[in-house]
């Protein structure tokens, strides 16, 4: 096996997984196919989790910003210096 042999088979131990409609594809040690469904299932339910988190990081940076725009007390020059850790792992 591997996938000098027409590409397909598996790598490491590994087998690829690949979406045909958008071109995504991730590697699993996982073989049983419930497993793999259980586990993107999962996966795809942090990921929601972790979306809706920055998401509501974000808009509270914005309310704090324009509170202190409206205050005077803002420092902000360019929105690009205002990058905040989550962002950086987005």
């Amino acid at each position: 096996p591997g996938l000098k042999e027409g590409k397909r088979g598996d790598f490491a131990g590994l087998q690829r997984i690949g979406d045909p409609e958008d071109g995504a594809a991730l590697w699993t040690a996982l073989t049983d196919q419930a497993d793999i469904e259980n586990a993107l299932k999962k996966r795809t339910k942090q990921r929601e989790e972790e979306q809706l988190k920055h998401s509501e990081h974000i808009k509270k940076m914005a309310v704090e910003e324009v509170r202190k725009l409206e205050e005077g007390t803002s420092t902000a020059t360019d929105s690009s210096d205002q990058a905040c850790s989550c962002c950086a792992m987005m």
